[in-house]
Formats: C-alpha cells, sequence, structure tokens
C-alpha cells in the first residue's frame, strides 16, 4: 500500500498519540533496501510541507557524522513511535 503526502499527518512534540502539533509531509524518500516483512531499514528522509516551529518540546535531532560511533555511556536519541506489537500498524 503506497500512501500519499496528503494522507499522512505527522505529530511533534507528542510524548503520546494524540497530542502534539500536527504537521503535513511535502514528500518523503525510504531507505531502499526497507523490509516491510521484517521492519529492517525502517527509515525515511521526509520534506515537510511548511517549516517546524522549534519549541521547548520540538527540536532538532542531531544526525551522525558517516565515520562517529557513539562511546561507551553516550546520551543518544530516538525517535518515532515504532510498531506497537507485532502485527498491528502505528497509530
Amino acid at each position: 500500500m503506497k500512501l500519499e503526502p496528503s494522507e499522512v499527518t505527522l505529530r511533534f512534540g507528542a510524548t503520546v498519540a494524540d497530542e502534539g502539533e500536527k504537521h503535513h509531509p511535502e514528500t518523503w524518500f525510504t531507505y531502499p533496501k526497507y523490509d516491510p516483512n521484517l521492519n529492517d531499514g525502517d527509515v525515511a528522509f521526509i520534506i515537510m510541507a511548511e517549516p517546524i516551529r522549534f519549541t521547548p518540546t520540538i527540536q532538532p535531532i542531531k544526525i551522525a557524522e558517516r565515520n562517529e560511533r557513539p562511546k561507551h555511556g553516550d546520551m543518544l536519541t530516538v525517535a518515532g513511535w515504532g510498531r506497537p506489537a507485532v502485527g498491528l500498524n502505528s497509530t
């Protein structure tokens, strides 16, 4: 199933699925080796239709450099809702 950007709403600054600011993407690019059966390579680059306004709860995530590797004890940031259980779609 291929979704169109007009069918997608992204939430920013939320800690639960029905809160936060709603924004729409202009388009996105998924990882070419994404495997929906295993959920491997589940990453995408999203271009937003409108700029996102940063707030205390909406901040950019630093992307690691190509050769940058975290060291033991480094603080890392993870984003995304993921799948709530095997066989279920994200909401």
